[in-house]
């Protein structure tokens, strides 16, 4: 689902003729926009009255978004109104059981088969996209009309997420007494009493401040490389997935660093190395240097997804972790909605190299203030929280960070 069809997204608005502004803001506003509707989502699971089959439905849902998209290709291609409507349909879906998923699934997996059982989702998971974004690449090269191959691509995306769903299906229901409850996320009251946590409050605005600089930036790159690099899909292809194999390697050597450094001596410098990424692609916009620095990237975000994730396991209990997901969401969509629009007037409607290398320098600017931020907040955690734990490395997106992204299971003792 994620190589064939989400990865895509942002080349297919260009190969649908949508301007390189508007290929940048497909690729965020969905997403930003189902982060504040998926506040919504506990009142479905209470309608659903089960994690198991309100997942069923998400996965499902996320399936027939996927599967309309090729309804755009062929009836709205030259208006973004559809496409922005389903992609958020999609996130909202997506965004939606995230949280879900975690307690259903370590609910349902004995104890003692946990670590083993995450240990080796992952790999399945990364060759997965790997092999997906591989495919997707060497499919548009090699057939001449773009926007049927991304039908196709979309379509098999929606297959693929139909038999996960199907999977789904086939496993049990989680061991409750009584029905399921989880409290709002609207409840604002609430919110504001856990937002006067100093932990909850600075990791928040460290958090969004960098997606902020991010979102300025990063929606842009697609078209950059396609607009004004003039890439081939195959090209395109090699430099989105080279971060993703660089965070998979990476992953093991920071849970290693940490152990001997601490949590702060990894994060500033990742930190540092996001914030003058998209300086480097302004400033060398060739093949081999953007693949190295795509490289470099996935480690450095690696680094800096590891280290976030070390703090939330030390600050919130297993109970807290869902609502720090869905709040987290929340913060993370609104920046990126004023990112990219900002992005998006720099660039204007017909934007030259000169007018990325701008977006891109303030992209840098903008990411380097969350830098400070570091210093308010105390990284000093137990060591106990530093074992391994197993989440998603990558949301497929290109070079967006993945601090949004579940905890799906830590290995400490007294932990479920």
């Amino acid at each position: 689902m994620i190589g064939l069809g989400e990865a895509y997204i942002s080349a297919y608005a260009l190969a649908c003729g949508l301007s390189e502004r508007y290929s940048g803001l497909i690729s965020t506003i969905p997403l930003g926009a189902a982060s504040i509707i998926q506040l919504a989502s506990p009142q479905l699971l209470r309608v659903f009255q089960s994690r198991r089959r309100f997942v069923i439905f998400c996965a499902g849902a996320q399936a027939v978004t996927l599967a309309l998209l090729t309804g755009h290709a062929f009836f709205d291609r030259g208006s973004p109104t559809l496409l922005i409507l389903l992609l958020t349909l999609y996130w909202f879906f997506g965004l939606s059981a995230g949280p879900c998923w975690n307690a259903w699934i370590v609910a349902i997996i004995p104890k003692e088969m946990r670590s083993k059982f995450f240990s080796q989702r992952g790999p399945f998971h990364e060759i997965s996209v790997l092999l997906g974004l591989v495919v997707g690449g060497l499919a548009l090269q090699n057939f001449h009309d773009r926007v049927l191959t991304f039908a196709f691509l979309f379509t098999f995306a929606a297959s693929f997420r139909l038999v996960s769903t199907f999977s789904l299906y086939k496993l049990p229901d989680e061991p409750l007494e009584g029905p399921v409850y989880v409290a709002t996320p609207i409840d604002l009251k609430a919110f504001a009493r856990w937002l006067g946590k100093p932990s909850v409050l600075w990791m928040l605005v460290l958090i969004g401040l960098l997606n902020f600089g991010v979102s300025i930036g990063s929606p842009y790159f697609t078209p950059f490389m396609l607009k004004q690099m003039h890439l081939d899909y195959v090209t395109y292809m090699m430099l989105i997935a080279t971060p993703f194999i660089s965070r998979a390697l990476a992953y093991k050597y920071f849970e290693r660093l940490v152990r001997r450094v601490g949590v702060k001596a990894i994060l500033l410098p990742s930190m540092l190395y996001i914030s003058i990424t998209p300086s480097l692609w302004a400033f060398f916009p060739t093949v081999g240097m953007i693949a190295l620095f795509q490289l470099l990237s996935g480690i450095a975000w690696t680094g800096f997804e590891y280290g976030i994730l070390i703090k939330q396991l030390a600050d919130f209990s297993q109970a807290e972790r869902s609502r720090v997901l869905t709040w987290t969401n929340l913060i993370v969509g609104i920046f990126n909605i004023i990112g990219v629009s900002i992005g998006s007037q720099m660039l204007g409607k017909n934007p030259t190299a000169l007018d990325y290398n701008h977006l891109f320098e303030l992209s840098s600017l903008m990411r380097f203030i969350p830098i400070l931020v570091v210093f308010a907040i105390d990284w000093k955690v137990s060591a106990r929280y530093i074992k391994k734990f197993y989440f998603r490395f990558l949301g497929a997106r290109v070079n967006r960070g993945g601090v949004t992204r579940p905890i799906l299971y830590v290995d400490e003792n007294g932990e479920k």
